[in-house]
């Protein structure tokens, strides 16, 4: 593993994998920042040279990309990643072998052997890599699968011939005793069981609830589970090490569970300001938030309207600065807050959690950029089209035809991206067209296909 790492290390291709992939990283800081710049400058006569760096950016983003894939390294490089975890824990095998520790080696070169046999998979069936760092690596990886192999069987054979010698010290009234405690290490298997059950309910009925509660629960159920069949078979030792198991599990869920905390804003109430530094994320239980930024002349800018199953602050946590936006209750709003330390772990922790972030800001990504399209593109009557029929998508609920919230002029001109005047003109004319009803702050929408024909057209 050592030279494998030095060979990866000098490999003057595997350094300029690593110059392009520092360009890439660096690009993409580059097109955030000019994404929240040409957002900025929506009113300003800089936003098409904005836009214009922004493509620019994404065109230079693309050519390192496709020199990246031409380089036919990503795997390397990963392995190459990785390969620092993989000799700790072989070094950690080591120790365990100088210090005869015969249980804690098994239980350790069960779960690192494996690694190895996939590593080797991976390079041998995949075509999308260069033949000659692909076989220099399957020989080194054949390698130590044969020497893994080697130590398997010798650890087979010692490890039987201890339970043999275990065992035979083991007499009738032990193993009553050891069948009385696997029954009820059985018992608190079912009673987990349950537990997790209802996690999963509520996780149904609020999605702020993190699956990481089931899958605790679950994981200490399992881990009893094997602990009872353990002392059923009169194997003591893994017994104590799946209770072990079980009981970290537990304290997990127990340490997740008491840091959950909500509290209620009331309506105009600021939940934090740009330029914050947020210590914990937001997420909305109930009520609608609206975030928004102040430009240099003190004029709000409206930057969204959130309501409940959306996160507040997220991006400052994830991005480890402050926040480039201010959000206000814009009525009664019960949010939960998640300490940032608490969000981070549960991400690395929990696969699931953090699949739905890595969804969540791909779809903002994705909003944001067709936002600044139609800004580009599209007609004042089609951006307040656009934008009232995703007020409605995201707020109605029962009431297809009302918009869910009441938004001033102001903010709803600023969402749209044009002076608030051209905006009560809009919407004067799509009253007149029998497209929307207005009273006061209240809009409703009249034609729904007739709106959404405006917006596409």
């Amino acid at each position: 593993l050592r030279e494998s790492s030095t060979f990866l290390e000098e490999n003057a291709q595997m350094k300029l994998l690593e110059s392009l992939m520092d360009r890439e990283s660096k690009l993409k800081q580059e097109i955030s920042e000019l994404n929240q710049k040409t957002i900025d400058s929506l009113k300003d006569q800089a936003l098409q040279e904005n836009f214009s760096s922004l493509n620019s950016a994404r065109e230079k983003l693309s050519e390192t990309n496709s020199q990246i894939q031409d380089l036919h390294l990503k795997m390397f490089h990963g392995f190459k990643t990785f390969l620092p975890q993989l000799k700790d824990q072989y070094d950690r095998l080591e120790e365990f072998t100088e210090l005869q520790d015969l249980y804690e080696f098994d239980a350790l070169f069960k779960n690192t052997y494996p690694e190895i046999y996939r590593w080797d998979n991976q390079f041998r069936t995949s075509r999308d890599v260069r033949p000659d760092l692909r076989d220099h690596m399957t020989n080194e990886l054949k390698e130590i699968s044969r020497l893994n192999s080697e130590i398997s069987k010798k650890l087979g054979s010692m490890s039987r011939d201890l339970r043999a010698d275990y065992r035979a010290l083991i007499t009738e009234a032990d193993k009553k005793n050891l069948d009385s405690m696997a029954q009820k290490q059985n018992n608190l298997k079912e009673e987990t069981h349950d537990l997790a059950d209802s996690f999963k309910q509520i996780q149904k009925e609020n999605p702020m609830v993190p699956s990481i509660l089931d899958l605790k629960a679950r994981g200490a159920a399992k881990h009893m589970d094997h602990s009872g069949k353990n002392l059923s078979g009169q194997n003591v030792p893994e017994s104590i090490e799946s209770e072990n198991r079980a009981l970290r599990e537990l304290a997990e869920l127990k340490d997740i569970s008491a840091h959950r905390k909500t509290r209620t804003f009331s309506k105009k109430e600021p939940i934090f300001y740009e330029g914050d530094e947020l210590r914990s994320v937001y997420f909305i239980n109930n009520g609608k938030v609206r975030t928004y930024k102040m430009n240099n002349d003190g004029k709000e800018l409206v930057t969204g309207l959130q309501g409940p199953g959306s996160f507040l602050g997220h991006l400052a946590i994830l991005e480890g600065g402050r926040s480039a936006e201010s959000a206000e209750a814009l009525e009664d709003t019960e949010v939960a807050i998640i300490p940032r330390e608490d969000l981070l772990a549960l991400m690395y922790r929990d696969r699931d959690v953090s699949i739905r972030f890595i969804k969540m800001l791909t779809q903002e990504v994705h909003e944001k950029e067709k936002q600044l399209l139609d800004l580009a593109y599209a007609s004042v009557r089609q951006r307040v089209a656009q934008a009232l029929l995703r007020l409605r998508d995201r707020f109605s609920g029962d009431d297809p035809g009302h918009l869910g919230v009441r938004i001033s002029r102001e903010d709803l001109a600023t969402i749209v991206g044009t002076a608030t005047e051209s905006l009560i003109r809009t919407l004067s004319d799509l009253r007149g067209e029998g497209l929307i009803e207005v009273q006061g702050r209240d809009i409703r929408i009249r034609d729904g296909k007739g709106l959404e024909k405006l917006a596409t057209n």
